[in-house]
């Protein structure tokens, strides 16, 4: 068997992997240098067991080969890959039948952004908000609509991780805040919430977003190229030089939101959406928020005034029922009862030539006593020639002839 291996040429001594042949004996092997005929064992990074130059069944090398390193015969195909050989000219090739794939399922639904059950927060005198039942999907704009002391600014700083709730459970992108509520905070950023969180006035455009990088942990750079972005999907012009305290109305609002884009969140939050603005200006605030929605963040807003907002996505109304405002007005909804009596248009002509009785003061009945008895005023005579002193009234004390 020896013998045999022996009278095989070099090409059978090869093993071919990759590009090029190498000697059988350096086949991957790491740590192996070739041009060494000394055993390399495992302290060396080769096998003891395999000399070199000596053939794979551990056969001395054929005669006229040399025990140093092999000459390099050129490439090679590599083993197990390439086009299959086909047959000879004219021949039919035959069809291989291939395993039939099921077709490809379609991508599932992305899952909602933000979804809240039974969120609730017990405060010292009763609770702020309650039963509240949330669900958003991504590049959304939602509402939460109600009247001072609902708990709308609570409700946004829980749904932003920044307060825990008492009930209730809340996910944001996946993640629990029951589990891990600092990944909530990181997936969401508040652009102002009352008096808690809002740029500060002090400061300049310019400051404020140096400021707010440094606080969310932003490169500068980098923040500023998405405040940029931020302002041209608001359609918000500003110089960045102005003071913040100088901004007002729709312009303080865009802005706040704006700076909030400086790091990539899922939520941002925006409190008091009709601070110091119409309804009208309200609608356009929130027609300048769908367009930042659509690049990829979902934005929650509060307001007072669910008109304005109508054009959100949801629309979450705290208002109380038994103090809510019954502005809506239904066409099909049945006409009340009647009240009970004859109508005007059914009154005969009797009823309309009949004179009218005047109405007359109210007085106390001939057989009742006043409560209250006033005397009796004596009537003077009129002096038309002084009206300005009245005549002194008739005194008691008998008259005097005067002498």
């Amino acid at each position: 068997m020896a013998g045999e291996d022996d009278e095989r040429e070099v090409q059978d001594t090869t093993l071919m992997r990759g590009e090029q042949t190498h000697a059988w004996s350096a086949v991957d092997r790491p740590g192996v240098d070739p041009s060494d005929p000394r055993p390399q064992g495992p302290d060396t990074g080769g096998f003891a067991d395999v000399p070199a130059a000596t053939g794979p069944h551990g056969s001395a090398a054929p005669a006229g080969v040399p025990s140093g390193p092999m000459r390099d015969i050129g490439p090679a195909a590599p083993v197990g890959y390439g086009p299959v050989p086909g047959p000879g000219p004219g021949a039919a090739h035959p069809a291989l039948p291939g395993p039939t794939l099921p077709p490809a399922a379609p991508p599932p639904p992305p899952g909602p952004v933000l979804e809240a059950s039974g969120l609730g927060l017990l405060g010292k005198s009763g609770w702020v908000f309650q039963n509240i039942d949330l669900t958003l999907r991504a590049t959304s704009v939602a509402a939460i609509v109600g009247p001072s002391g609902t708990g709308r600014s609570s409700l946004l700083l829980a749904l932003a991780g920044r307060l825990q709730p008492t009930a209730g459970s809340l996910t944001v992108a996946g993640h629990r805040y029951r589990d891990k509520p600092s990944a909530v905070r990181q997936l969401t950023a508040i652009a102002r919430v009352g008096s808690v969180a809002h740029p500060e006035p002090a400061l300049t455009i310019r400051e404020y977003v140096a400021e707010r990088c440094l606080l969310e942990d932003v490169g500068l750079p980098e923040g500023r190229t998405r405040f940029a972005a931020a302002c041209d999907a608001l359609q918000l012009s500003l110089n960045p030089s102005t003071q913040v305290g100088s901004l007002f109305g729709d312009q303080a609002t865009l802005f706040a939101v704006a700076a909030a884009c400086v790091r990539v969140s899922a939520v941002i939050m925006l409190d008091d959406v009709d601070r110091g603005v119409s309804g009208a200006t309200q609608q356009l605030i929130l027609d300048a928020l769908i367009r930042l929605a659509m690049t990829g963040p979902t934005v929650v807003v509060t307001t007072t005034d669910r008109i304005p907002v109508m054009e959100a996505d949801v629309v979450l109304d705290l208002t109380p029922s038994t103090g809510a405002a019954m502005w809506q007005f239904d066409r099909n909804a049945p006409l009340p009862a009647p009240l009970p009596g004859p109508v005007i248009g059914q009154l005969g002509p009797a009823a309309a030539a009949a004179p009218t009785k005047t109405a007359e003061p109210d007085q106390p009945p001939p057989d009742e006593t006043p409560t209250t008895m006033l005397p009796p005023q004596p009537d003077y005579p009129e002096d038309p020639a002084d009206e300005s002193d009245p005549p002194a009234p008739p005194s008691d004390e008998p008259r005097q002839d005067q002498r």
